[in-house]
């Protein structure tokens, strides 16, 4: 399973805990998508390749909202020969 898989995962158990706690079914939420109770089902059950902006659409039904961030990873700090340091740049290339 990729990262991605698991991120879609954790959105989709969120949106089965919403619908738990505003007391929504899964025939609901289809009425409300208009969609049918079977693709929520299949849907929340993992049973799709479930794109985000699937997510989005049924977090949207249950008055909320999906956020994706994206975080930057610090790269580290290099030494190189000659006493110089490798410094990170734009676009994951390296200068000296």
């Amino acid at each position: 399973m990729t990262k991605g898989d698991q991120y879609i995962r954790q959105a989709t158990n969120v949106i089965k805990e919403l619908m738990e706690l505003q007391g929504v079914t899964q025939k609901f939420l289809a009425v409300e998508l208009d969609v049918t109770p079977s693709y929520v089902s299949q849907t929340l059950s993992n049973r799709y390749n479930t794109s985000a902006s699937t997510l989005e659409t049924f977090a949207n039904a249950l008055g909320s909202t999906l956020a994706v961030s994206v975080t930057s990873i610090p790269l580290p700090i290099q030494e190189v020969k000659g006493g110089g340091k490798l410094t990170p740049k734009k676009g994951g290339k390296k200068s000296v």
